[in-house]
């Protein structure tokens, strides 16, 4: 019908998972009830900026600006205590930029700058989720030419984490893969909804020249033209 029914102010940043509305402001972490969020069931006095939620765990990065090494906290969803810590080394470049995520027990911070070096992608860390302990760190093949991206998007698509089109890392086996698909606007990227993975082709900041629709079981991650185009609008 329209009615209003909950309103809080002064909140930065919020999550809305496992029932709870997690949110940030005025230098603290609260966790509160979805259905009534002046019930408060813990507060954190953490400062820090809100990335993801994973099963057990609430995820926040005490750094928030663009070059600044992450220095991630990791609470514990259910009571608010700090469980682990973790700080990356201060990056070369300022403008290097920083994404988290996380499968299975494993938690992983991806860093990238596009026109940084040709001869590396992006730098993935790989964490304990449970325990923060380093598990490996891995700045890609040598000799992988990212293309000097100028729209480096880092998004998570199932098991994936993609890099902005062409650049895959199958998180269950973590492996690269390199996938032959048409370069998209740059202003734009590749956009992951619905199951399926949505395509601009273009040429760099070009016009448009349609939209492509690729279902994962279409995509073929061997090097040649493959993906069967569902829909075409150009």
């Amino acid at each position: 019908d329209g009615k209003e029914v909950w309103k809080i102010n002064g909140v930065d940043r919020w999550i809305d998972h496992q029932g709870k509305l997690i949110t940030s402001s005025r230098g603290q972490i609260q966790s509160r009830e979805l259905k009534d969020p002046n019930k408060i069931l813990w507060t954190s006095p953490q400062t820090g900026y809100l990335t993801i939620c994973s099963d057990k765990y609430v995820h926040l990065n005490l750094k928030q600006f663009r070059g600044e090494a992450p220095e991630i906290y990791t609470l514990d969803i259910n009571t608010g205590a700090v469980v682990w810590s973790y700080a990356l080394p201060k990056p070369k470049s300022r403008e290097r930029t920083h994404t988290c995520e996380y499968f299975g027990d494993k938690f992983y911070i991806i860093a990238t700058h596009p026109y940084e070096s040709k001869t590396q992608d992006m730098w993935v860390t790989r964490l304990n989720i449970h325990t923060g302990a380093l598990e490996a760190e891995d700045c890609g093949p040598k000799g992988a030419d990212p293309c000097n991206m100028c729209a480096p998007y880092i998004q998570k698509a199932g098991k994936y984490i993609v890099f902005f089109f062409n650049v895959w890392i199958d998180l269950s086996v973590n492996s690269r893969v390199f996938p032959y698909l048409a370069h998209p606007s740059c202003g734009i990227g590749s956009i992951f909804a619905d199951g399926m993975m949505y395509n601009t082709p273009s040429h760099k900041a070009g016009a448009l020249v349609g939209i492509t629709a690729i279902s994962p079981a279409d995509m073929k991650f061997d090097q040649e033209p493959g993906g069967k185009i569902l829909i075409k609008n150009s």
